[in-house]
């Protein structure tokens, strides 16, 4: 039965794929543009899948992050209608924003890290990826023939009018792919700064960016 839920979900829901690829959409704006889509007082419901039972203390430290600096917070699923899965899928996905019902987020082969679980929670909050902001280009190179070719939509940008940002180009914030994100060979460079410097893969990264944090409180009007 949760497997038909999931399915159904993976069929009507926006999704932002994040694959293991980097050891982790089509549409991937910075937020959510509208505020329907965000969870109302900042509370996220949630369940952890027993196929991810020996994770769960690593799954709670990254949303110890998250609370600890913004005022979001994950609760246990109850009763509420409107709540996140956590399961062990294929890959790495969530659902951005609040959606209706059950909304899947996977962390299968390769997305167990610290860094990837603030990045998919973030995704499931209301938040896109950073390298797809309409400004990227002033900030960052992005170089599309050494990525997948199946993969080259990853690094679409967005029109001025699709951007919701909330603060400048942050090349720490957890949302931002690494250098060599979907690359198509080891060792090729998918993206870099503007200054030749190296982008830190998701996984390394250990949590929230001082802009993460702002942006977080920006959207959810944080005290």
């Amino acid at each position: 039965m949760f497997a038909q839920i999931v399915q159904l979900a993976l069929n009507c829901l926006e999704i932002v794929k994040d694959t293991t690829s980097f050891k982790t959409s089509d549409i991937p704006r910075t937020v959510v543009t509208s505020d329907v889509s965000l969870w109302p007082g900042a509370i996220i419901p949630f369940v952890v899948e027993s196929s991810l039972g020996r994770y769960t203390k690593m799954i709670r430290e990254a949303m110890d992050e998250i609370q600890k600096r913004t005022c979001l917070r994950f609760v246990a699923r109850t009763a509420q209608f409107d709540y996140v899965t956590i399961y062990r899928g294929s890959g790495c996905y969530s659902a951005i924003g609040r959606q209706r019902g059950v909304q899947p987020v996977s962390l299968g082969s390769g997305c167990l890290y610290k860094g990837t679980v603030v990045h998919e929670l973030l995704h499931a909050a209301g938040f896109y990826h950073e390298h797809s902001r309409s400004d990227r280009d002033q900030y960052i190179d992005v170089y599309t023939e050494n990525a997948q070719p199946d993969s080259v939509k990853q690094f679409e940008k967005l029109e001025p009018w699709q951007n919701r940002l909330l603060s400048p180009f942050d090349r720490d914030s957890v949302m931002l792919y690494g250098s060599h994100a979907f690359a198509r060979a080891p060792g090729l460079v998918t993206m870099q700064a503007k200054d030749g410097g190296r982008l830190v893969e998701v996984y390394d990264k250990t949590g929230l960016s001082i802009s993460d944090v702002r942006r977080i409180k920006t959207l959810y009007h944080c005290r």
